[in-house]
């Protein structure tokens, strides 16, 4: 064989090598970037399979002061024996209502009814904050206590309990959506989740993480009571002693790890019928886990709380036994609802950031 032969066909094989290798180079690239997808979707699923609820408390505070006169004040066309029996009658529903969904979903209930300080001049708020005190000190001294509290008033129900509390927490104490994108982790992390009405932050239903930072802010809130009483001739609310004390430079990681949510969530006052989330984003539904029943709305006017809220939450419960052959929760799991919420939850998430700039906090 000639060299004018040779160099032809060492050329060409040279262009075949090349055209090989680059082939491997190609199947190397798609075959790394599908295990990188592979993990990705193995990550996910793993994450999801070994996802764990945070443990969570839902606190109440109930005494015999428990009424302030604002509520009684709704109650005016009865008497005052009237009053009292159908204030107490909510109350109890109240207990009843969440201790109820605590037990279907494995959640911690536990109800104060203890008189920390006397309900004379307007005192009756600081037994809710007392509460809350008590609650997260025993929670961090126990290794295995609550790592969130939803503390919650008395005049509150249960209306969807198909919606889990942990999955309107954000990530990672939520599971992850096989919908939407999860989430990152929110900087700095949350240690409360509030919202606000028309007239600011309202108290009534908030949602704390346990941490010692926590345990200082409570402490620094019953500090500055007595001066607040002193400095205006009365008594502070509880929510306007909170955001008296949360814009005080001393609280500021307090202030830069509260997040708000939206009060459809847990704090609306009114029954939804899934009108609310055209108030939040004009699309999207939104879950609304409870109602409260703020200053005595509906309770003095008209008995149907009972059939509207209590009556509601039965007949899913009912429907949960049903789905789930017994066993409730897993009922509730498979409901509908529960699988939005965790969509609807994960975008709010999305575009959320610390901080109390855009809260409004009442003077009164």
């Amino acid at each position: 064989m000639g060299l004018s032969t040779v160099l032809p066909l060492a050329a060409s094989h040279r262009k075949t090598a090349a055209f090989i290798a680059v082939w491997i180079l190609l199947l190397v690239v798609i075959l790394t970037h599908l295990a990188g997808s592979g993990s990705r979707i193995q990550a996910y699923l793993t994450r999801t399979a070994t996802y764990t609820p945070p443990r969570i408390l839902i606190l109440q505070q109930i005494h015999s002061g428990s009424a302030p006169a604002s509520k009684r004040a709704y109650g005016t066309a009865r008497d005052e024996v009237d009053r009292q029996a159908e204030r107490q009658a909510l109350y109890e529903a109240s207990v009843s209502s969440h201790r109820k969904y605590a037990e279907a979903w494995g959640y911690e209930y536990r109800v104060d009814r203890r008189e920390w300080v006397s309900g004379a001049g307007g005192l009756h708020f600081l037994n809710k904050i007392y509460a809350l005190l008590d609650a997260v000190v025993q929670a961090l001294g126990d290794e295995q206590g609550p790592e969130w509290i939803m503390l919650t008033d008395a005049d509150s129900l249960i209306l969807n309990p198909s919606i889990p509390l942990h999955a309107l927490l954000p990530h990672p104490f939520s599971p992850p959506s096989p919908h939407v994108l999860t989430p990152a982790h929110l900087e700095p992390p949350p240690l409360i989740l509030g919202n606000q009405d028309g007239n600011g932050f309202n108290a009534g239903v908030v949602m704390f993480r346990v941490d010692p930072r926590l345990a200082s802010f409570i402490m620094s809130m019953l500090a500055h009571e007595s001066v607040l009483a002193a400095l205006h001739g009365s008594h502070p609310s509880d929510q306007y002693l909170f955001g008296y004390t949360i814009q005080l430079e001393e609280n500021k990681d307090v202030a830069d790890a509260f997040y708000e949510i939206p009060m459809m969530w847990i704090n609306e006052y009114w029954l939804d019928y899934d009108e609310g989330s055209q108030r939040i984003d004009g699309v999207e539904w939104t879950p609304q886990l409870q109602v409260h029943l703020c200053n005595g709305r509906w309770w003095w006017s008209t008995p149907d709380w009972r059939e509207k809220i209590v009556g509601h939450a039965d007949a899913l419960y009912e429907e949960a036994e049903l789905l789930g052959q017994g066993n409730v929760r897993s009922g509730l799991e498979s409901m509908e609802d529960g699988k939005k919420t965790d969509d609807a939850v994960s975008r709010w998430w999305r575009k959320r950031k610390g901080g109390i700039q855009q809260i409004t906090f009442t003077e009164t």
